[in-house]
């Protein structure tokens, strides 16, 4: 009997212990799950928004070629352009436009000179435009190097005659000297008797006139033309002449070599060929008559 009492006792004991620990965890909150399973039954990861997910890495974020470009300043822009895009000739040239510093830009431009594309020339068309001992340097830089192209040596040498400084002297006479081209020669020769040196000026003029004896109409052709840029109105005696050359190409040169004179007292001779049986030379024989009569207004 006692010994079935003491059983009851634990029993009563036991059902109470269990019932307060069932209450205690059923007032305690729920635990995350430790690991994810592929359980069907397990919960889903809360996925996040949207737009967080599309949003780039900071690092990763770019600019617009448009944006970079507007942020650059024009020396950097137009260093840029030599460096990626040699032949952008337009948005170089604005850009320049917007360089007010005298020193910088013609440090671009010396910079520009140096390519191999086409901004080449848009610096050669802009210095060209320019007057100033520190242009006339350059040009004086670019007739030094002996192996420079031959079309931006004739264009600056005769740059040099019209800026008009006399210390280009020495470069231009060792520039005719050491060419083998023949319109860079006929520059500088032009150019040296602008700044008062006519000795090669005299020289070329007097193979010139030899020249222009020649049977080939091309080569009298030629000869006029080379007159024309060099002291047309010393040789005015040989272009009259040539105006009545057998050749319609050759009287064509000495027509416009002296309708450049604007001299009103030639114009009867401008006048005789107005009937010209060429009749490109008839058309730019009345346009010179026109325009050396407006002239005289």
């Amino acid at each position: 009997m006692r010994s079935w009492s003491i059983h009851l006792g634990w029993a009563i004991v036991t059902v109470f212990c269990v019932s307060v620990a069932l209450r205690r965890r059923a007032e305690l909150p729920s635990a995350p799950p430790k690991f994810a399973t592929s359980s069907p039954s397990s919960p889903e990861p809360e996925a996040a928004p949207a737009a967080a997910a599309a949003a780039p890495l900071p690092e990763a974020r770019t600019e617009s070629p448009v944006k970079e470009a507007a942020a650059l300043s024009p020396e950097q822009r137009i260093r840029e352009l030599l460096l990626k895009e040699p032949n952008y000739w337009q948005e170089c040239s604005d850009t320049l436009g917007r360089i007010q510093e005298r020193e910088l830009k013609l440090e671009l431009l010396r910079e520009m000179l140096k390519s191999k594309g086409n901004l080449r020339y848009l610096a050669l068309q802009i210095l060209s435009g320019m007057e100033g001992r520190d242009v006339a340097e350059i040009a004086e830089e670019y007739l030094r190097r002996p192996n420079a192209d031959h079309y931006p040596k004739r264009v600056f040498a005769v740059l040099l005659g019209k800026i008009g400084d006399s210390s280009s002297v020495r470069v231009l006479d060792e520039c005719l000297r050491s060419s083998n081209d023949e319109e860079i020669r006929l520059s500088c020769a032009a150019s040296l008797l602008k700044l008062g040196q006519p000795t090669a000026a005299d020289t070329l003029m007097a193979s010139l006139v030899r020249l222009y004896e020649n049977e080939d109409g091309s080569l009298r052709k030629k000869a006029v033309e080379q007159i024309a840029k060099l002291q047309p109105e010393k040789a005015l005696p040989l272009l009259l002449r040539a105006l009545r050359d057998s050749n319609g190409e050759v009287r064509l040169e000495a027509l416009y070599a002296v309708a450049e004179l604007k001299k009103p007292e030639l114009l009867p001779h401008l006048q005789a060929l107005e009937d010209d049986p060429n009749p490109e030379v008839a058309q730019e024989a009345k346009d010179a008559v026109e325009a050396l009569k407006e002239a005289r207004k």
